[in-house]
């Protein structure tokens, strides 16, 4: 009885043995029929660089097949990619020259130019803006000096109070104003509303004569304002 126990122990000992031998023969017919990729290469398991993963070939998503050391460089390749293309978008790429800052001469130069234009401006618009009146009374002026009493006394702003001989006392060759004169010239003006006042000098009077213009009519009369004493 011991030698019949003895004897089927070693039976499934050997038949377990013989299992495990024709399961690893299995497993190498297995690994030398894969192929991997396109090239259908059997695996050799002696050789140590069969476990180098770039010897593998995979296939990436647009279905080309790229090595495993291709899919790993990619991220350096894509970074070295950009730094060309930026190195190259500072080197010869248009770029804009920085502005240099302006001295405060140069800064206040537009602003000056334009001051004096409008003062330009205004003192030629404040010199014709009473051009018509100024020159009636240059016109009534001349009429006195060349002894045109008549056609001078057409231009004044006269009533029944106001006659000719009145008009003599004050302007004829001998008159109030007008004796002893040599020379009268407009020297200056001012918009009072509806008429100007035309200030008169006369080298004979100490003071300019006001005189009023009506705007409309421009008929002249004695302005009652006055910038200046009697003369």
């Amino acid at each position: 009885m011991g030698g019949d126990s003895v004897s089927s122990v070693a039976a499934v000992r050997e038949a377990q043995a013989r299992q495990r031998a024709a399961s690893r023969n299995d497993r190498r017919r297995c690994l030398n029929c894969c192929t991997v990729g396109a090239h259908r290469a059997p695996l050799q398991l002696g050789n140590p660089a069969i476990l180098k993963l770039s010897h593998y070939r995979i296939l990436g998503t647009e279905g080309n097949i790229r090595t495993h050391d291709e899919v790993t460089a990619e991220p350096a390749l894509q970074l070295k990619r950009m730094a060309e293309k930026l190195i190259g978008s500072l080197i010869y790429g248009e770029h804009e020259l920085p502005k240099k800052s302006r001295s405060w001469k140069a800064a206040l130069k537009v602003p000056l130019t334009i001051g004096l234009v409008l003062i330009f401006i205004g003192g030629v618009a404040y010199k014709f803006a009473n051009f018509r009146e100024e020159r009636r009374v240059r016109l009534f002026i001349e009429a006195i000096q060349n002894g045109q009493y008549e056609a001078a006394y057409q231009n004044w702003d006269a009533d029944a109070r106001y006659t000719t001989k009145d008009f003599l006392q004050d302007w004829g060759k001998d008159g109030y104003y007008t004796k002893g004169m040599h020379d009268a010239r407009v020297t200056d003006s001012n918009g009072k509303g509806s008429s100007v006042v035309v200030y008169v000098t006369i080298d004979s009077l100490k003071h300019p004569v006001a005189l009023r213009v009506d705007k409309e009519t421009l008929k002249i009369s004695f302005s009652p304002i006055s910038k200046y004493p009697s003369p």
